[in-house]
């Protein structure tokens, strides 16, 4: 057959090429918000899982001592002020990090990716440039801050419902408008100054709108808005 007498092959034409392209962007453009949606879907998983695990320390750690809640402001101990989020000795000097033996445990990858500075600007002496956080969660302070604020609960046995009462749980490093007045600073979560994170699965991607991660007493794990604090952390 003579190369005149076959068909001939042509390549795409510009206008092919630039329709392809756009295809392709189109298909792109469509399948990033599902990829976020699951990539935040994975992070909420492991922050969650983490959480349980604190709340097993804890409970291992009422079992060990007669049934009393560690203090909430010892869970992780202060080293050199309230505001020492960043030093390692906060989670190693707590009284759970013997029963959790993992740094990994402490912190949430969507805390680690979003976290911000509070309204302070110094931390312990320390410039905010740099620092980096050890930990991410806050303990209820009904459940064991020492009388603090009147709070005075110490032992599970006064607790009537497990499953409707937070235990620990995320909390911001900023300070969320109408909800909180102080942002995370000294391991305990307390009615009025404090609030759960709202950082996980934000509207429109504002971070004061999502929500935080709560473990309840009875170790289960659920995702509540920040606005629930004040309800869930007294019975």
């Amino acid at each position: 057959m003579s190369p005149d007498s076959g068909t001939t092959r042509r390549g795409f034409t510009l206008v092919e090429m630039l329709l392809v392209v756009t295809l392709i962007v189109l298909l792109i453009s469509m399948l990033l918000p599902s990829l976020q949606r699951a990539k935040e879907s994975a992070e909420v998983a492991i922050c969650a899982t983490r959480l349980n695990q604190i709340g097993q320390a804890a409970i291992s750690y009422t079992v060990a001592n007669h049934g009393k809640f560690a203090s909430a402001f010892q869970w992780t101990r202060h080293v050199t002020c309230w505001h020492d989020w960043h030093q390692k000795e906060r989670v190693t000097d707590g009284l759970l990090f013997r029963y959790i033996n993992n740094y990994d445990m402490y912190l949430c990858p969507t805390y680690m990716r979003v976290y911000k500075f509070g309204d302070q600007p110094y931390y312990c002496g320390d410039s905010g440039a740099g620092i980096v956080p050890v930990y991410a969660y806050s303990m209820n302070a009904s459940m064991g801050a020492e009388s603090w604020a009147g709070y005075k609960w110490q032992t599970p046995r006064v607790i009537r419902q497990p499953s409707r009462m937070l235990f620990y749980s995320e909390e911001n490093t900023w300070v969320v408008p109408g909800l909180s007045s102080v942002s995370i600073n000294n391991g305990a979560l307390g009615v009025g100054p404090d609030c759960i994170a709202t950082y996980h699965m934000p509207m429109g991607g504002n971070l004061f709108t999502g929500k935080g991660n709560v473990l309840f007493l009875d170790l289960h794990v659920d995702l509540r808005n920040p606005i629930e604090t004040a309800t869930l952390c007294v019975q």
